[in-house]
């Protein structure tokens, strides 16, 4: 009897022992079955989080292609920054005038008899500074007056008078009149062909009505003619970024850092919470920048000054063997630190327009976009020119107050019915010493027009960009994802057409989230 109640005793324990066994393999395999169904689950909003980030990215590169196509050029371009109307006249040029006598003068209001006589402009210097941007429209303005017959003939050449361009015109007017000669649809226009010294343009007096340009027409009897010429300029309208534009102002804070701004772009259960479009002109482009201007960006950005001098040196260094392909690259000179990479990674590119025609000195250098750089930007740009206390911080105020409004369209024009000239405005900061408006202006002009004599310090400004960046979160539920595109906004020959090249270098991709 003791015997078989040990024998069911053991049996109990066995089956207890069974029982806990296959309690515990069943516990494991609901907790393995919700662990791995979490992990799908996870796994899922985390591929359909990235999806959504993706989605944003397209989103942000269809708005810069709306704005860069030729219908959204023209909806206001006034307000909206789309195009500026630069003239480039004889002022900011060399040259500026050939067989200039009697009658026929520029920027002196007198009345002569003319024979024969004509004033050519050439060189247009300040075209340097819209190098890059797409040309809408291309004119030969002149203000003039004379007599009513229309015998002041307006032509240009694009290889110094071998030929003419096809479209001319002969203007009268016996009172003070600007008249504008659209040549925009003679050839395809491009700013290597603005830049030759081959291109000119000229106002010629022809006598008694009778036509025929310089070579012909010119003899005979005829009254001879009354005419002043004021100034003979070109006006080139161009393609400009601003923050006023939707790309910018849709997904951008308008303060003083821009920003990005949070959003609630619903997609299906997720959303993107944000999704900024980054010009990429207005960052400071690590390959070419001097110095004295990553210094400066540095130390704006919070890098003690001697931490950022010994940086920006060993970046020049760095790069000299050593091409930045990324800005993530960065990280790899001498000094710099996890925490001073988050500092200044949203001011920095490798993606930035080069402008291979710069001078003072000659070379290739990345100007940075005026109209939509950031505060720290700009400051890091004035900082080194020997400015008073506190008047690169003011100026950058300015900067900012101004282009929220009135983008700026060019460097510099004399033609006063252009206000949005960047000379100018500099000029008219009342707390920079003539000196310093000069120091400004010769660093940030890419042009030969000598404010100073002095050579570029940091980098020039521009006013159009070519690069764009989308930084877009992708989120579902609990998880999130950040992705990063890079892409070119128009085609290299500038004609506006929206392209993604299949270079690596403008088609990059990036999730930021691993």
């Amino acid at each position: 009897m003791l015997v078989l109640l040990e024998q069911k005793g053991v049996s109990i324990l066995v089956a207890i022992m069974a029982l806990l066994i296959l309690s515990a393999l069943g516990l494991a395999i609901v907790s393995i079955t919700s662990m791995e169904k979490m992990i799908s689950v996870n796994m899922i909003s985390s591929s359909r989080s990235l999806y959504i980030a993706e989605a944003g990215v397209e989103r942000g590169v269809r708005d810069v292609r709306n704005d860069t196509s030729a219908s959204a050029q023209t909806i206001n371009p006034a307000q909206d920054g789309y195009h500026g109307m630069p003239s480039i006249d004889s002022t900011s040029a060399s040259g500026t005038a050939s067989n200039l006598s009697g009658a026929l003068t520029y920027g002196v209001n007198e009345s002569e008899v003319l024979e024969n006589k004509y004033v050519e402009v050439y060189n247009f210097s300040q075209a340097t500074n819209l190098t890059g941007s797409r040309i809408d429209k291309i004119e030969i303005g002149c203000r003039f007056t004379g007599d009513n017959d229309p015998n002041l003939l307006i032509e240009y050449t694009t290889d110094n008078w071998s030929t003419t361009g096809a479209t001319q015109a002969q203007w009268g007017s016996s009172t003070w009149t600007t008249k504008y000669l659209d040549i925009t649809g003679d050839l395809t226009w491009d700013w290597p062909v603005i830049n030759s010294s081959d291109f000119r343009i000229r106002a010629t007096a022809l006598q008694g009505g009778m036509g025929g340009g310089m070579g012909g027409g010119m003899g005979g009897g005829g009254m001879q003619q009354q005419y002043n010429i004021d100034y003979l300029f070109l006006r080139v309208t161009c393609e400009i970024d601003a923050s006023t534009e939707p790309w910018y102002s849709t997904w951008r804070n308008l303060d003083d850092n821009g920003s990005s701004k949070t959003v609630s772009l619903t997609l299906g259960s997720g959303k993107v919470s944000q999704m900024p479009i980054y010009d990429e002109a207005e960052k400071v482009n690590i390959n070419y920048a001097t110095q004295s201007l990553m210094r400066y960006l540095f130390e704006e950005c919070g890098i003690s000054g001697s931490d950022a001098n010994t940086i920006a040196s060993a970046a020049v260094t760095y790069r000299s063997s050593n091409w930045f392909d990324s800005i993530e690259e960065v990280r790899q000179v001498s000094g710099m630190t996890d925490s001073y990479y988050d500092m200044i990674k949203d001011y920095i590119t490798v993606y930035s327009w080069v402008n291979t025609s710069v001078q003072r000195p000659a070379g290739s250098r990345a100007p940075v976009n005026i109209n939509t750089a950031p505060r720290v930007v700009l400051e890091a740009i004035f900082d080194p020119l020997g400015l008073g206390t506190g008047d690169a911080a003011q100026l950058a105020t300015d900067i900012i107050k101004q282009r929220s409004t009135t983008p700026f369209a060019c460097m510099y024009t004399s033609d006063p019915n252009v206000t949005d000239d960047f000379a100018g405005f500099v000029d008219a900061r009342a707390y920079l010493s003539s000196a310093e408006q000069n120091a400004v202006k010769e660093n940030c002009d890419a042009s030969s027009t000598s404010w100073d004599g002095s050579s570029v310090v940091t980098t020039e400004f521009c006013f159009s960009s070519k690069v764009f960046s989308v930084v877009a979160t992708g989120t579902v539920d609990d998880s999130v994802r950040l992705i990063k595109r890079v892409f070119e906004d128009k085609d290299e020959d500038s004609d506006g057409i929206f392209n993604i090249p299949a270079h690596a270098t403008l088609n990059y991709w990036k999730d930021l989230s691993q």
